[in-house]
């Protein structure tokens, strides 16, 4: 089995979490592969960082990586110290085809963790079925009156005066992420570049690998998945429906230039 391997060493010199150096974590995982049959196919490590931390550069990558049927841990402290954010990253590489496994404990009997998932799944839908409850008499009273109703624009784009435009630097921006994807760029190089040019984000904070792959691509996918939705909802004529048959058709523009 193909696997990626996730190391990491905290930022305390010399204290426990770094006694587990990282030239010990590889050997386990060598070892682990060895014994078992499997192939690391690429490794990924965040150096001085918490494991409570969600804000890890290589573990973004990780979460993007495409090329692996698993992932591989020294141990399951490594790749969280906190139990909903331990549950919340294995439910997402989950989601992409990669169950987490280590290389020091027993794997497929971890009740707590799977418990986790299953809670952090649940919560998840039923937020999001409130959220739509709430959102839904709005946006039909906004789209009746002939405003944008789909919440927050899409990069690129600006709400005025209750309609979508184009926001002139961001769409620069993303003229240049296009660019840098035609010319066969990573993610991760995309994000180096924009940095270095520095190109600004929404937040004002650095940019990173997975905040691209998300503008590239699971932005349009969402956006063309929540419009099949609202499209469904709602009969033809309804000025809802109009608006959401528009940005539905722009995901799929987008999405075509991938």
């Amino acid at each position: 089995m193909k696997l990626a391997a996730y190391y990491r060493v905290s930022t305390k010199a010399q204290g426990d979490d770094d006694r587990y150096g990282l030239a010990r974590q590889r050997a386990d995982v060598a070892a682990f592969a060895e014994r078992n049959g499997h192939e690391i196919v690429a490794e990924f490590e965040d150096v001085g960082v918490s494991g409570a931390s969600a804000e890890r550069p290589a573990l973004a990558e990780l979460l993007e990586f495409e090329g692996a049927e698993a992932v591989i841990v020294p141990s399951w402290d490594r790749l969280a110290r906190d139990t909903m954010l331990d549950g919340y990253l294995r439910y997402r590489l989950e989601q992409r085809g990669m169950p987490v496994l280590s290389a020091t404990q027993a794997n497929g009997i971890d009740p707590i963790s799977k418990l986790t998932q299953s809670i952090l799944a649940a919560v998840a839908g039923y937020e999001r079925h409130l959220i739509s409850q709430r959102l839904a008499g709005s946006r039909r009273v906004k789209a009746a009156q002939g405003g944008y109703a789909h919440g927050r624009p899409p990069f690129g784009f600006k709400s005025g005066n209750g309609y979508l435009a184009e926001d002139a630097d961001e769409q620069l921006t993303l003229s240049m992420m296009w660019a840098h994807r035609d010319a066969g760029l990573s993610y991760a190089a995309i994000a180096e570049q924009l940095n270095a040019t520095q190109r600004p984000t929404r937040t004002g904070r650095p940019w990173l690998p997975s905040s691209v792959y998300e503008i590239l691509t699971r932005g349009p996918r969402k956006r063309r998945d929540d419009a099949l939705a609202q499209m469904q909802a709602t009969d033809e004529g309804d000025p809802l429906h109009e608006q959401a048959r528009l940005e539905y058709e722009a995901a799929i523009d987008e999405l075509n230039r991938k």
